[in-house]
């Protein structure tokens, strides 16, 4: 239908008093729908403004969809946080890779004692070794080293950049995810936009500070019932634990020191993986 209409080229007289007529209406994306009722049926503005309404309208749904597929293609089961400052002496790249043979399905990258130049090194590294297994890599808090080091997303906490704002740097083409502690943070982190969330802590842990009220089984139910996202719970979980919070409606279990801290690091991650095979996980988890 819109190919069939013909625009003449600016500066052409019928443009030119169709500018002067209607400004200050003049372009068409200034419009308002009221404004744009009056407009005369066949004028060049109105035949514009059909076009800027379709191609954003488009553009839109092509938002939405990128969205959703960025998010369809994640396997929320288990994912590993490396964090520079709990490798127990290791190298963090070998526990990485340890931890992905043994079944981990996501990487988070923690550079908490690392410099800005030290992070991205790191990320790039990371990031070229998990592309070989089909993992992706989400960074920790820094937004500009997510974009620079190609990482998939972002995860952010409550008192990082504002969730907004991230997504105006790295676009919906990158997942973002948000730690929340109670039913509320849930709700608004998913009404802002968030791709997923990260509830917890669920069990006492020693490998982060400062952390909000332990939630326990039944405070990841009352986030559960808040919002429709994919849920990581974190904290104090490991392979004895694991299959409960599975139940609990969550689609997977973040970890540091279950895989970190231990002597086989590949091993933890498999038998982390085998608890959660023992539990029906959530349907449609990965497709959120």
């Amino acid at each position: 239908m819109f190919s069939a209409c013909r625009i003449n080229p600016p500066g052409q007289p019928e443009v030119e008093d169709a500018k002067k007529r209607l400004a200050p209406r003049y372009p068409p994306k200034s419009v308002s729908i009221s404004e744009f009722g009056m407009l005369p049926k066949r004028s060049i503005v109105n035949r514009r403004m059909c076009w800027y309404n379709f191609k954003r309208k488009k553009a839109t749904l092509i938002k939405r969809k990128t969205r959703f597929r960025a998010r369809k293609i994640i396997d929320w089961r288990l994912c590993f946080i490396a964090d520079s400052g709990a490798t127990e002496g290791r190298d963090i790249l070998s526990l990485v890779k340890r931890a992905v043979d043994g079944g981990a399905t996501l990487i988070q990258l923690r550079g908490k004692i690392w410099s800005t130049r030290e992070f991205l090194e790191f990320g790039i590294k990371i990031r070229k070794m998990l592309e070989v297994k089909n993992v992706p890599l989400i960074i920790n808090d820094k937004v500009d080293i997510a974009l620079a080091c190609g990482a998939a997303g972002v995860h952010l906490g409550q008192e990082d950049l504002p969730l907004r704002l991230a997504r105006k740097i790295l676009g919906n083409k990158r997942i973002i995810g948000i730690s929340v502690n109670t039913p509320d943070e849930a709700e608004a982190a998913e009404n802002e936009g968030a791709d997923y969330l990260g509830a917890g802590p669920v069990f006492p842990t020693s490998s982060k500070n400062n952390l909000g009220p332990l939630l326990g089984l039944e405070g990841i139910r009352r986030i559960r019932a808040k919002v429709k996202i994919p849920i990581l719970a974190i904290g104090g979980i490991k392979a004895s634990n694991a299959a409960k919070v599975i139940s609990a409606g969550v689609d997977g279990v973040a970890v540091i020191s279950a895989i970190a801290a231990s002597p086989s690091p590949n091993k933890a991650a498999t038998e982390i993986i085998e608890s959660i095979g023992k539990v029906k996980i959530r349907s449609g988890a990965s497709e959120n």
